[in-house]
């Protein structure tokens, strides 16, 4: 699998926040929520969610260091 880029990071953290306070929520609605708290977030929030994504990234390469995305 390909690694996680910042938005996808920062939503399944968020989705697991919004469930586990509002468990009747659907993911429909999580996804919205958390796109909008994400268009509203400062750039050096985002920035932060970058570096995790660019540590992913690289932790990435080290366990498959071969990998070459290649799209169906």
């Amino acid at each position: 699998p390909r690694p996680m880029n910042c938005w996808m990071l920062y939503r399944d953290t968020r989705h697991k926040e919004l469930k586990d306070a509002n468990p009747d929520l659907s993911v429909q609605a999580i996804s919205s929520i958390c796109s909008q708290d994400w268009k509203q977030l400062p750039a050096t929030q985002k920035d932060e969610w970058r570096a995790k994504a660019q540590a992913a990234k690289e932790e990435h390469q080290r366990m498959y260091p071969d990998y070459k995305y290649n799209p169906r």
